[in-house]
């Protein structure tokens, strides 16, 4: 079998506006796919595949059909032409993939504009004062980098995937400031609860007896003053810092000091 004579009879089957017509009903084929992928993704890679080998059959006649036949006298605008055309068929033959290949590619500069904000905070966070160490309990380095800022960060944490929030790139793992709360300690809203509070070089460490996962730092138990809330702690870091010297304070005791509504 002449596989030359084959496509060459095919060939002429077809012809330019042939080809164009398969391309045309493939892509609108396509176009129709990509929104059911928004609602049943399993049925746009099954029709995907199914479309895939005839969209690319025409896609690469057209192209040819267009490379081929097409000879106009300016050198500079046939090759326009040509690059063009190639470039609108294959993206379109491609689509969706293109298009997200595309957006990625019109993104980098923006990413890399944020990979630089986010190193420069990073190296800022890290050259700034140290707020509390308290890595011999199995918890982290933490810092500060302004009073009064909404995060103490955790820097041996950094983020696997940076994020923006509030105008803020978070880098490291992060705790919230919850200074201008007007109750103490919500989670144990409801709850008659007792404190353990430690004085750690400098840093008041507050626990809830409860069996909640969190812990506060402060540097004075007072109000308006910057008291930062530790979750996820584990029982095994709480019962090192059980530890320590301290003293055990009521909410309503804590409340007060802190300038914070009592619990009822």
């Amino acid at each position: 079998m002449d596989m030359k004579k084959i496509f060459d009879k095919v060939d002429n089957t077809f012809g330019l506006a042939g080809y164009a017509a398969g391309f045309g009903c493939c892509a609108a084929a396509s176009i129709i796919v990509f929104w059911v992928m928004f609602v049943v993704p399993l049925v746009f890679i099954a029709f995907y595949i199914i479309l895939f080998i005839p969209f690319m059959f025409f896609s690469f006649m057209l192209n040819r059909k267009l490379i081929t036949d097409t000879a106009l006298r300016n050198r500079a605008a046939s090759f326009a032409y040509k690059l063009t055309a190639t470039l609108l068929i294959w993206f379109i033959a491609f689509f969706p993939f293109s298009w997200f290949g595309v957006t990625e590619l019109l993104n980098i500069p923006a990413e890399v504009a944020k990979s630089r904000e986010a190193s420069q905070l990073r190296e800022e966070i890290l050259n700034s004062q140290t707020y509390a160490d308290l890595t011999p309990f199995g918890l982290g380095i933490y810092k500060l980098v302004n009073e009064g800022d909404e995060y103490l960060w955790d820097v041996t944490k950094p983020q696997d995937r940076v994020l923006r929030h509030n105008d803020t790139l978070l880098v490291f793992s992060h705790h919230y400031n919850v200074r201008e709360r007007n109750t103490w300690d919500n989670q144990n809203l409801w709850r008659e609860e007792m404190y353990d509070v430690y004085l750690y070089e400098g840093t008041y460490i507050i626990i809830p007896l409860s069996k909640y996962n969190s812990v506060y730092l402060c540097k004075e138990i007072g109000e308006h003053v910057d008291l930062f809330l530790l979750g996820g702690v584990d029982s095994e870091a709480k019962e090192k810092l059980r530890e320590l010297p301290g003293e055990r304070y009521s909410r309503q005791e804590i409340a007060g000091k802190s300038g914070k509504d009592k619990l009822r």
